[in-house]
C-alpha cells in the first residue's frame, strides 16, 4: 500500500514535469514568432527616401532602385501625395508656390541598408538619398539582436522538447516495468 502511494506520487510528479516541458515549449514557440514579427516590423521601418533629378525619370529610377540587392519594397510619391503627407505631419498645407518634389520611399533589409543606400546613390537620375545613419546603425544592431534571440529561443525550444521527450520515454518505460512486475 505504501509502495503504491509512493509510485502514485512519482507518477503525478512525472506528469507535472511533462506538463511543464510542454508549457515551456509552447511559450518558447510563441516568443519565437513574436520576435520574428518584431524583426519584420523593424525591416518595414528601414526606409530610404530617394529624390530623382527629374520628375519625368521617377519610374525609371524606381525600376533601377528595385533591382538593387537588399531592397524590400519601393513606393512612388508624386507631388500631390508629398503635399498630403506634409500636411498630415505638420498640420497645415504646403505654403510654397512650387510643388513638393516627387520621391521614392525604399524599404531595405536591415543587414543590407548601408550597401543598398550606397548602390542607390550611384544610380543615374538619383539626385539625393535621404536617411539617418545613426537610425540605420540602431536598426542593424536591433536586427542582429533579434536574430541572436531567435537562435537562443530555438535552442531553448529544442532542448526543452528533447528533455521532455526523454523524460516521457523514461516514465513510460518505468510504468511498463512496474505493470510487468
Amino acid at each position: 500500500m505504501l509502495v503504491e502511494g509512493v509510485e502514485g506520487m512519482k507518477f503525478k510528479k512525472d506528469l507535472s514535469v511533462l506538463a511543464f516541458c510542454l508549457l515551456a515549449c509552447i511559450l518558447t514557440a510563441g516568443l519565437i514568432f513574436s520576435v520574428q514579427d518584431l524583426a519584420r516590423q523593424l525591416a518595414g521601418n528601414s526606409i530610404l527616401r530617394v529624390y530623382p533629378a527629374e520628375s519625368e525619370q521617377i519610374r525609371g529610377v524606381a525600376a533601377a532602385v528595385e533591382a538593387v540587392g537588399g531592397v524590400a519594397a519601393v513606393n512612388l510619391f508624386d507631388s500631390d501625395q508629398a503635399a498630403a503627407e506634409f500636411e498630415a505631419v505638420v498640420g497645415y498645407p504646403w505654403p510654397g508656390e512650387d510643388p513638393l518634389p516627387e520621391y521614392i520611399d525604399v524599404a531595405v533589409e536591415p543587414e543590407a541598408a548601408f550597401s543598398a543606400a550606397a548602390a542607390i546613390e550611384t544610380i543615374d537620375g538619383v539626385e539625393f538619398v535621404a536617411y539617418r545613419t545613426e537610425i540605420f546603425e540602431q536598426i542593424v544592431e536591433l536586427d542582429q539582436i533579434f536574430k541572436r534571440t531567435v537562435g537562443l529561443l530555438v535552442l531553448l525550444f529544442i532542448s526543452t522538447a528533447v528533455y521532455g521527450l526523454i523524460y516521457g520515454v523514461r516514465m513510460i518505460k518505468e510504468r511498463e516495468h512496474q505493470c510487468a512486475a
